[in-house]
């Protein structure tokens, strides 16, 4: 049986490559190419001759057309005056239409890459990048003087909590309410003949009707005008925000995230977990650590604070953004953290307690027809007789201990801005075109030049059953498609 062969000069190719010869590779066609007895179609060995102006060392590469197949050859061996070529089929050739025609589930490819799936091929180096956001628009101050006072005072307003209104006050409204409670008792309304001013100071304390007192670090709050009453007595002058039905503040606000340094290079998925750490540094919340593989596509956050004006408990929440509309135009991914904190600082309020000897003389003012004048006079009798005014004195002066109701809180939290802070671990370099990147999809092959890795062996083809065998191995160990 004779037939005729394409010998390829010094043709270059890799062995898991489609690639075949084209017309700028040298080729020589031999005429009556004899096959060897005991030979197979895909590592059959052919005798021919050469003259003696052929190199025959320098052919690595043959076609046989009678067989519609592409040949490696592995060896030339000279035998009783022909030459002998042992062949072995290159199916990615032989078959490159079947393989370009089919349809595959990629699993990597050079051509095209999903950028969400993460490349799991190369490993991470110890080198680390790092970036800090200093977040200077947040609503909390650290003055004191720029915060705002949530005052809880006994009294009859409406919209009371039970007994007590709280109103929201500046630093100067509450100023001035300190200042009136604490100077001229005049407001109480008690005559200096009945009882002198320095007396009404020692057995009245204005400050028991302050039920409690918030600093709440927020700047720049519109704090209201409301007339202000403690106990019975209207606070002339005194004005400040009456809480109502709403008594909690809710402030939102953006941050630009940073991006991998590789995001260009390697895809998004660096700017997840296994890239990428982020942590939010916000006082007095902690620090909270984002998961950052729900916000690879993100270009913001959004940060939400909810606070009870009353309690001074806080609420954050961290939400993912893909821009930066509003907050309330659903451009917002889920949520990332959620957390409770205490954010207003209790602040102290002085009380005065009477020693026992004393509460018999509260007791007598109490009983119904004695009027204050009737009990203690300028005189210093008690009922009509005359007392010795060291005795007097003892009696009408008490033994007082300071109480002191809640405790200050620190404001050390608010002193620096909140931050987010980003670790960036370096990878070490790809390869793309001999490693191609993760893709995960179907796609016809011949829509793919370059490395191809398959998910399945699976695949039709006109040839016999170790040939699809072999195309099946090449097609999930990767092979390029040239």
């Amino acid at each position: 049986m004779a037939f005729s062969v394409t010998f390829y000069e010094n043709f270059k190719k890799k062995t898991n490559s489609t690639k075949i010869p084209d017309s700028s590779v040298t080729q020589r066609t031999f005429q009556n190419v004899e096959i060897k007895e005991q030979s197979s179609l895909i590592n059959p060995v052919i005798k021919f001759l050469f003259d003696g102006s052929v190199k025959f060392m320098e052919y690595n590469y043959a076609y046989i057309p009678y067989f519609n197949r592409y040949y490696f050859i592995d060896n030339i061996v000279y035998n009783g005056g022909r030459y002998e070529a042992y062949l072995t089929c290159d199916v990615l050739a032989s078959y490159k239409t079947d393989i370009g025609n089919s349809t595959q589930y990629v699993l990597r490819s050079t051509a095209l890459q999903n950028v969400d799936i993460e490349d799991t091929h190369y490993l991470m180096s110890n080198l680390v990048s790092n970036e800090k956001i200093t977040i200077t628009d947040t609503p909390f101050v650290s003055l004191i003087e720029n915060g705002i006072y949530v005052v809880g005072i006994v009294n009859s307003a409406t919209n009371t909590r039970g007994c007590t209104s709280y109103y929201t006050m500046n630093n100067a409204q509450f100023r001035a309410l300190s200042n009136f409670l604490l100077s001229d008792p005049t407001y109480l309304g008690i005559s200096a003949d009945e009882i002198s001013s320095a007396l009404q100071k020692a057995l009245i304390n204005p400050m028991q009707y302050i039920t409690s007192l918030v600093w709440i670090p927020l700047g720049n709050f519109p704090v209201g005008n409301s007339p202000v009453k403690v106990g019975w007595w209207d606070a002339t002058g005194i004005t400040g925000g009456l809480l109502t039905t709403n008594t909690v503040i809710s402030k939102t606000f953006d941050v630009q995230l940073k991006k991998h340094p590789q995001t260009n290079t390697r895809g998004d998925w660096v700017n997840g977990n296994r890239g990428t750490q982020i942590t939010l540094l916000f006082p007095p919340f902690g620090k909270i650590a984002l998961d950052a593989s729900k916000i690879t596509h993100n270009n913001y956050i959004t940060i939400s604070l909810d606070i009870d004006m009353i309690t001074g408990q806080g609420i954050i929440k961290v939400y993912g953004k893909k821009n930066n509309q509003s907050f309330d135009d659903g451009s917002y991914d889920g949520l990332l953290y959620y957390g409770e904190m205490q954010v207003g600082v209790n602040m102290s309020v002085n009380s005065i307690s009477q020693a026992s000897n004393f509460y018999s003389m509260q007791t007598l003012f109490n009983v119904q027809g004695f009027s204050v004048g009737s009990i203690i006079n300028s005189n210093n009798s008690i009922f009509g007789i005359n007392v010795d005014p060291g005795i007097g004195s003892a009696l009408i002066a008490p033994n007082y201990s300071a109480l002191k109701s809640g405790g200050n809180g620190s404001i050390a939290a608010f002193e620096k801005y909140p931050e987010l802070i980003f670790d960036f671990f370096q990878f070490v370099p790809d390869f793309n075109d001999d490693f191609g990147r993760p893709l995960c999809e179907p796609h016809k092959i011949s829509d793919l030049p370059g490395f191809i890795l398959c998910s399945t062996n699976d695949i039709e083809i006109a040839g016999t059953r170790e040939e699809a065998e072999k195309i099946g191995s090449y097609l999930t160990g990767g092979f390029f498609y040239e």
